[in-house]
């Protein structure tokens, strides 16, 4: 079907009908022999041509979304929940995560959803799991990028969950294009060539300083827990004075149950200063934005300033690769890295380290502390770790 109203491109849509080319009159519009089928078109022209002037007077905007939802309202499709559409299964998958998955990643599926709707918008059309082919995830990876700005990596995590969204659609016996499972994604720029580590002098700065001010003292405290624990921020600010016993004198655990993956842990504390915190001067409660931002206060008054390259934010919210002092680039994450690369580098053996911090995989690991490690290269460093 073809439509082309006053001042718009021409439309061009499937009404679901049928027939043998032989028998179909272009010039007519008809067919030869179906007068079944010529009056259901004579039905539908009526319908859209009325429901094109309305609109029209209406001041009403004429794209594929009209023509789809006319379509639907002639065939009484409106309220029928079609699942080959791929929004419309997106809504039943959100509900079944919602009672299964952790909050932040429900979170990012619904982003994505609402990122799948505005693509949907500007583009004037719906997307079917049928025509995900190669074109069709090209074009949404580029909108993402061009259009929407994405950084690289973003746009690769959302890609990865339209692949989810595929292969959950496929196990439900929705037809799927098969593209889906020969995707890959498109390579990001190495982060972790430029890796942000408090090294060990560093944290013997922030131990020795004495802040003028509560919100820094209170900073420099989280700050030191944080690099002798090796949790996530959200595991870190979550911790509370209950969660800390002394077991002898000068070695205080620390029990938590990782946000993320439900893996309750023990971490052992013996730094004199660290300790003295968890027991007498547990910190207040601060937020991880405002902890952020303290974080780079605080560093910059340690004189943590040595230069160095790494990714910062933009004015375009994209990270851009620039140089500058160190407490420029520290986050609360970099103190997880920190607690990891250090002890890595002592000597302590990658699964005594991995049991703490939560990682599953050592490929990931060796990843995160910026090593690739040779058999020689572990054998060094468990002797390292013998030694002691």
């Amino acid at each position: 079907m073809f439509l082309r109203s006053p001042g718009s491109v021409q439309l061009e849509i499937r009404t679901g009908y049928q027939t043998h080319p032989k028998e179909w009159q272009s010039g007519y519009q008809k067919s030869s022999i179906d007068n079944t089928l010529n009056n259901d078109l004579t039905d539908l022209r009526a319908f859209i041509s009325k429901r094109l002037n309305n609109s029209v007077l209406a001041g009403e905007t004429i794209n594929m979304g009209w023509l789809r939802k006319a379509l639907d309202e002639h065939f009484n499709r409106t309220e029928k929940k079609e699942y080959e559409y791929l929004l419309n299964f997106y809504e039943a998958f959100l509900s079944k995560i919602k009672k299964e998955q952790k909050p932040n990643t429900v979170k990012g599926y619904v982003t994505f959803y609402y990122t799948l709707k505005k693509y949907q918008e500007d583009i004037e059309d719906r997307l079917l799991f049928s025509q995900l082919n190669k074109d069709a995830f090209d074009d949404l990876y580029s909108w993402m990028l061009h259009k929407m700005d994405y950084a690289l990596g973003n746009a690769n995590r959302q890609m990865s969950r339209l692949k989810t969204i595929c292969r959950a659609a496929a196990a439900s016996e929705i037809e799927v294009h098969g593209y889906y499972l020969v995707h890959k994604q498109k390579k990001t720029t190495p982060h972790n060539s430029y890796l942000t580590i408090i090294s060990e002098q560093e944290i013997g700065l922030i131990k020795t300083f004495n802040p003028t001010t509560s919100y820094l003292e209170n900073t420099r405290a989280w700050m030191l827990i944080g690099l002798h624990i090796g949790q996530r921020v959200s595991d870190l600010l979550s911790l509370t004075p209950k969660d800390v016993r002394e077991t002898q004198p000068g070695v205080v655990m620390v029990d938590i149950t990782q946000q993320k993956t439900g893996t309750s842990i023990t971490i052992p504390v013996v730094d004199k200063i660290t300790v003295d915190i968890l027991l007498n001067k547990f910190p207040r409660k601060i937020s991880s934005q405002s902890f952020n931002r303290f974080l780079k206060e605080l560093c910059r008054a340690c004189k943590i300033d040595s230069e160095t390259t790494g990714f910062l934010m933009g004015d375009n919210g994209r990270k851009n690769l620039v140089t500058g002092p160190k407490y420029q680039f520290i986050s609360s994450h970099d103190l997880r890295r920190s607690f990891c690369t250090n002890h890595f580098y002592a000597g302590t053996p990658s699964s005594k380290i991995m049991a703490i911090s939560g990682h599953k995989r050592e490929s990931t690991f060796f990843g995160y502390v910026g090593a690739t490690q040779s058999k020689d290269e572990a054998a060094e460093n468990f002797l390292k770790y013998l030694q002691k």
